[in-house]
């Protein structure tokens, strides 16, 4: 999704999807793993390793935006970084999911991060070995994916940034389709 489209939203951070029923409430355990992993190698001050791999992906997401630090509005939340990880729930049962419209740089900064950590002669450690030479799609992005498609038909013409996520989940050039190594 092009930065115009995203600036253009504001406040509006995130296209809400609706899981499917049955889904088990335990959240995105595999990119909880590689916000570790990533927080264990690039530690932030004296954060622990979550927080630091937050602070870290905000940065370099930040970075790639080109956005200031000190821009309020425009620059990646703690919440747009965590919104890959957690499902939610309102007071009805269904869970949903908070696709935020930064995914791509989000994913685009963690597959530097994590290229970075390989380069420094880290490897991956075992609870993710399962995941190596699958796309981040796949490996990290499954769940929302799937629900994104399943009510994509269903978005307005006129919600840009809702439909201009299709894109950068099945894009050919997307940083979702960089398999994780």
């Amino acid at each position: 999704m092009g930065k115009k489209l995203i600036f253009a939203e504001g406040y509006n951070k995130y296209c809400r999807v609706a899981l499917p029923g049955g889904t088990p409430n335990r959240g995105n355990t595999n990119f909880e793993k590689l916000l570790i992993f990533i927080g264990a190698h690039k530690p932030y001050s004296n954060k622990k390793e979550i927080a630091s791999a937050y602070m870290i992906i905000r940065q370099r997401t930040n970075q790639l935006l080109n956005l200031d630090w000190k821009n309020r509005v425009l620059r990646t939340s703690k919440r747009e970084v965590s919104a890959i990880r957690l499902y939610y729930q309102k007071n009805t049962n269904r869970l949903f999911v908070k696709i935020p419209f930064k995914v791509a740089y989000i994913f685009k900064a963690v597959t530097q991060i994590v290229e970075e950590i390989h380069g420094d002669g880290f490897e991956i450690p075992a609870e993710l070995q399962p995941l190596v030479d699958k796309t981040y799609l796949i490996a990290f992005y499954k769940v929302y994916a799937d629900a994104y498609d399943s009510c994509k038909n269903d978005i307005p013409d006129d919600m840009l940034a809702q439909r201009a996520l299709n894109n950068d989940f099945h894009g050919l050039y997307s940083p979702l389709n960089a398999v994780f190594r």
